[in-house]
């Protein structure tokens, strides 16, 4: 199985050909890439037994805001969204270009906006018979929280899936680039 799934939000030519060959991607720094990635391999192996047993709030706790760090993001937790919409609160993390774009504290100087969800819930499809913040579809709550704070990039996950929306598609919640972090940093090992 692949460690990433795209739903249509690059062409598949995209990420082959023209990505690889871009100055951003060369420019990547190798050595903290790898860095990275085996600090992250580290962080998984010790959280790995209890990750699926952890309540949102912990995962986000002990797992994700680690990630976070590791991957040098910056983040302020909660961002509050002017507009309203039914069942839409405010999403987990907006992420920043800076910390000076951070300490505006607006939500509109945001790159992306961040949502997690417990482990292995399906982060496509609604539930029924669950408690009520539980039952929405998570990529449609992303859809809504892209739209009204109109940031560009979204990204949901459940810790082992990592999904990046991007507005103007959202409203398709199935266009998506997907990564299975768990697999990759299994498969790595």
């Amino acid at each position: 199985m692949p460690a990433y799934r795209n739903q249509r939000l690059f062409s598949d030519h995209y990420l082959q050909e023209i990505l690889p060959q871009s100055d951003e991607w060369k420019s990547i720094d190798r050595q903290k890439l790898n860095e990275a990635f085996a600090k992250m391999q580290s962080l998984h192996q010790k959280k790995c037994k209890v990750i699926p047993s952890l309540k949102e709030s912990q995962l986000k706790e002990e797992f994700i805001r680690p990630i976070l760090r590791i991957l040098g993001h910056i983040y302020a937790p909660h961002p509050s969204i002017d507009k309203v919409w039914e069942g839409a609160r405010e999403p987990d993390y907006a992420f920043y270009h800076s910390e000076e774009a951070k300490k505006e504290a607006s939500i509109r100087k945001a790159i992306a906006i961040g949502e997690v969800k417990r482990y292995g819930r399906p982060l496509g499809k609604k539930l029924k018979d669950e408690a009520l913040f539980e039952v929405q579809n998570p990529s449609l709550q992303m859809s809504r929280y892209l739209w009204l704070s109109e940031v560009r990039w979204g990204i949901l996950t459940d810790g082992r899936f990592w999904r990046l929306y991007e507005r103007e598609t959202s409203k398709r919640i199935d266009i998506f680039y997907e990564i299975d972090l768990e697999g990759l940093l299994k498969k790595a090992m």
